[in-house]
């Protein structure tokens, strides 16, 4: 007889989403590529920061 696997149903948490949609012609493709890796490395970054700067005074508040 078959085994029958056990079916969960996991509640996943939220995640950020950030969709990158654009048109390129192969001969740009790796060039486009690199650049929307940086911007996206740079928007992260700001992310970064501001989730800090909201820690670190979050922090600060409670003392």
């Amino acid at each position: 007889m078959p085994r029958i696997s056990s079916i969960e149903i996991l509640k996943r948490l939220k995640q950020a989403i950030l969709p990158v949609r654009t048109k390129a012609n192969l001969e740009n493709f790796q060039i486009l590529i690199i650049e929307t890796y940086e911007k996206i490395g740079s928007y992260l970054e700001k992310i970064l920061e501001n989730f800090h700067q909201i820690f670190i005074y979050s922090l600060l508040s409670r003392l």
